[in-house]
């Protein structure tokens, strides 16, 4: 029996806050940089200066750091890595 890869999560951090119309942009730049049978989608816990996005089906390591290095080279971004919570939770090993 094979196991789902979970999700991953990537942190963008941006310089300056973002407006509603760049919040619009960013995000449709960034699904761009994305193979066309991968979604995307930002958590909940996002804000107009920082984005948790969520990646499904993950991508391969080097992907991920192509897609992260990409997202690095729009406008107005401080700083992307991945988030290491997930990679770090097992089914026996769970934060909670």
């Amino acid at each position: 029996m094979s196991m789902a890869q979970p999700a991953q999560r990537v942190i963008v951090m941006f310089k300056m806050p973002l407006d509603e119309k760049q919040n619009t942009q960013v995000f449709s730049d960034i699904s761009h940089l994305l193979p066309h049978n991968v979604n995307v989608e930002k958590t909940e816990s996002s804000s107009m200066a920082r984005w948790i996005l969520i990646i499904k089906p993950a991508l391969k390591q080097n992907d991920l750091h192509e897609f992260m290095n990409s997202v690095k080279q729009l406008n107005n971004i401080n700083w992307v890595e991945e988030d290491q919570l997930l990679q770090h939770q097992t089914p026996n090993n769970s934060l909670n």
